[in-house]
């Protein structure tokens, strides 16, 4: 029998913005103001529990 899905594991991406941010100076209002995001999205990243990562936010 033929799969239709492989699924392979590439590993773990672990964001430190918590370390970042506190080392910086900055909120995460601040930081959510400045890339005009919403808080929630920064908090999630903040609080590393983003499931799936979005190039475009942490570019």
């Amino acid at each position: 029998m033929n799969n239709v899905y492989i699924f392979k594991d590439y590993g773990k991406v672990e964001i430190t913005l918590k370390e970042i941010l506190e080392k910086k100076g900055i909120s995460r209002n601040k930081l959510s103001v400045m890339i005009a995001v919403n808080y929630d999205l920064v908090n999630r990243y903040y609080n590393n529990l983003v499931i799936r990562v979005d190039i475009d936010i942490i570019a």
